[in-house]
């Protein structure tokens, strides 16, 4: 993908980005899926719209491109961002199977200049479940690990 098409989607995202900001569906957040070079999704951030605070442009444009490809994976796909994918959806974007992103801001900026830090949530991940801002305890694993030995045995 040259550099002249990954401007123009990312226009495309910003633009996307603009509507939904001036409409009060969302933050300053828009992204495209892309396959085989074309556009297949234009999303922008539809948290306040959805009520629904996964609702983010990555995560909208991951589920509008799986729905239009019939597949819940995007391997040989692109992503291109207004902004440096949070930790939701850089793992939505593994668990899609996206092989590459493109994007604009960096997460730092994104907190500096319009309040949407996402620092403390990259420092909490890298502490251990029960050093983490929410409290977090396991319990009844062997109960988890039924569940999946039971999927190990199905999907054999």
């Amino acid at each position: 993908m040259t550099q002249t098409q990954v401007k123009q989607y990312l226009d495309q995202a910003i633009e996307a980005a603009r509507r939904s900001m001036k409409a009060g569906e969302g933050g300053p957040f828009g992204a495209a899926v892309i396959k085989d070079g074309e556009a297949i999704v234009i999303a922008a951030n539809q948290v306040s719209k959805q009520q629904d605070p996964t609702a983010h442009a990555e995560i909208v444009a991951i589920r509008e491109a799986c729905q239009l490809l019939g597949r819940k994976k995007l391997e040989g796909c692109i992503l291109i961002s207004t902004c440096e994918p949070c930790p939701m959806c850089y793992s939505a974007i593994h668990f899609a199977g996206i092989s590459r992103v493109y994007f604009a801001a960096l997460h730092e900026e994104a907190g500096r200049i319009a309040g949407f830090g996402m620092g403390h949530l990259y420092e909490d991940l890298s502490q251990k479940p029960t050093q983490r801002r929410i409290e977090q305890q396991q319990v009844f694993k062997e109960a988890g690990w039924g569940l999946l030995e039971e999927w190990k045995s199905i999907k054999q």
